[in-house]
């Protein structure tokens, strides 16, 4: 890894990496964050709960 200003592009290259290899688990987790990212999936507290573990 290498400066900070490269780890946007890090994680896209690691995203389309696991969507290649693996779309099906890869499109299911990133459903699934971008709904906790929403405030859909997760409430608050639960949001909470998991920053303090």
């Amino acid at each position: 890894m290498g400066r900070m200003s490269e780890l946007p592009q890090q994680s896209e290259i690691t995203k389309q990496r696991l969507l290649k290899d693996y779309p099906s688990k890869t499109k299911s987790f990133l459903n699934f964050l971008h709904k906790t990212e929403a405030g859909v999936a997760l409430s608050l507290r639960r949001k909470e709960l998991i920053n303090v573990a």
